[in-house]
């Protein structure tokens, strides 16, 4: 994990320009040529500047293979300007009001309509499974993870193939899926801030512990719940009162300090066990936190 990637805290969003005066376009447009399979249509845009402002009869959903900026509002928030991740998903539930302005020229993306007709589907099944509660709808931006990526080559391929209407419709309850798992993994922000939520908080934490001797990025991290890297690490911090970066600093040192108690290993190895790039990094650290160094503590815990 780069440790100077961690630090990253601070909003989503900046100040950009009003919302456009007018009613919403009833649908989403097409800003390419629009392939419509079954329940799913496909749009891969090419790229250069763009501006939408629509309210569709369709769930809409975004997937974008590149980052760029934009300036961005959805469901009556005041337009602000959000950095859209790369191998990311943005999902927008039917009738949602959605303004979305280019910053510069914005690389091809793909939109998709999918009728909602799927996701009530797909709802329907998970709660009968117990899978999870029926989520709130609401629009989500930078959804990742490593089905998402997988995700953006299979549209894209589907949408140079023949009509396929049964591949069509496994792909948008494929698409689906994504959504309404990172809507129940991240419950929908109140006024007054985001929150994880105990689920998406303990799959955080689980990846960390699964891997406090790799070298992840806070992207890497804030993926595993769906948001972006600053969404993320605000609501780590409101959730566990540390930033993303410290407390993967003291799980570290909490599991150096098991090794140095409990094993003869030597605290060059343990060093780059849990995740430290060399020994007197490791030395560094520990002695912000433990207020001792890796040697004294070892000779101390033996007495």
């Amino acid at each position: 994990m780069s440790n100077d990637d961690l630090r990253t805290e601070g909003g989503d969003f900046d100040e950009a320009p009003e919302l456009p005066d007018g009613a919403p376009e009833p649908s989403l447009p097409a800003l390419g040529r629009r392939l419509v399979i079954g329940p799913l249509s496909i749009d891969v845009t090419p790229p250069g500047p763009f501006e939408l402002y629509f309210s569709s009869e369709q769930d809409v959903v975004i997937l974008t293979p590149s980052g760029f900026s934009v300036a961005h509002a959805a469901d009556g928030v005041k337009a602000r300007s959000m950095d859209v991740e790369a191998r990311a998903m943005h999902f927008h539930p039917a009738g949602s009001r959605v303004y979305t302005r280019s910053i510069g020229v914005g690389p091809s993306f793909i939109a998709l309509g999918i009728d909602p007709s799927v996701r009530e589907r797909v709802e329907r099944q998970a709660s009968a499974s117990g899978a999870y509660a029926r989520p709130q709808l609401r629009s989500m931006s930078n959804i990742r993870g490593p089905r998402v990526s997988a995700l953006i080559p299979l549209v894209e391929a589907l949408s140079m193939s023949k009509q396929d209407a049964i591949m069509a419709d496994a792909v948008a309850r494929l698409v689906i899926v994504e959504a309404l798992d990172a809507l129940a993994a991240s419950p929908a922000r109140g006024r007054g801030g985001s929150r994880l939520g105990r689920r998406a908080l303990g799959r955080a934490i689980e990846f960390i512990e699964a891997n406090l001797s790799a070298d992840f990025r806070l992207a890497d991290l804030a993926a595993q719940v769906g948001l972006s890297s600053s969404h993320f690490a605000r609501c780590f911090k409101e959730e566990t009162g540390k930033s993303p970066h410290a407390y993967v600093l003291e799980r570290r040192v909490e599991r150096a300090k098991r090794l140095l108690r409990t094993t003869d290993t030597s605290i060059a190895d343990i060093a780059a066990e849990c995740g430290f790039s060399s020994q007197s990094h490791l030395t560094t650290i520990f002695r912000q936190i433990a207020e001792i160094t890796p040697g004294r503590y070892r000779k101390r815990s033996s007495r």
